[in-house]
């Protein structure tokens, strides 16, 4: 009989913490003979383009020049994230850890990291926090929050600085 390992889900985002979660996550996954699953979701907000899409609609520039120009600029930081991703494989598995990679361009994050949690079953997700205050959270929202109150299953929060990792419960349906 083949004993089944678990599979770690570690959220990553590109900010100063993530090198932090992912030596954390190295660190749980080889302590428990697991494997590790990256996900990096990319969240388009329409804010974020909003002054091409006033110079498209007023004549400034074309519709389909501004198009080509987000689909180089998507292309780019695809190519980006790949060679980040596959290289932080290529440490875990010098290190013993089987490592895969997924970058998700739907949603926003919080919801698509426990979507994912549900569909590719995971024994806990390992994410960072970068330390909003109550009320930044209040207006801003936190993904780290999202995902604690909604896991389905075990979630792990790395914190910055030298705080303890915080551990949540899966949330019980």
């Amino acid at each position: 009989m083949e004993t089944e390992y678990p599979t770690f889900l570690v959220a990553l985002d590109e900010s100063p913490l993530s090198d932090k979660v992912f030596e954390q996550a190295l660190k749980i996954a080889s302590e428990n003979r697991g494997s590790l699953r990256i996900l990096h979701c990319i969240e388009v907000k329409t804010w974020q383009n909003l002054s091409s899409m006033i110079d498209a609609g007023t004549g400034l520039s074309s519709r389909r020049l501004i198009e080509k120009k987000h689909e180089l600029a998507v292309e780019n930081d695809l190519n980006r994230l790949n060679a980040w991703l596959h290289n932080l494989c290529n440490i875990a598995r010098v290190e013993g850890v089987n490592t895969d990679y997924q970058i998700s361009l739907t949603g926003a994050p919080g919801p698509v990291i426990c979507r994912t949690a549900q569909n590719f079953p995971v024994r806990a997700i390992i994410m960072g926090s970068n330390g909003k205050q109550a009320w930044q959270q209040f207006f801003l929202g936190s993904v780290s929050k999202y995902v604690t109150d909604n896991a389905p299953c075990e979630t792990i929060v790395v914190q910055s600085g030298e705080e303890a990792n915080l551990y949540f419960p899966a949330r019980m349906s």
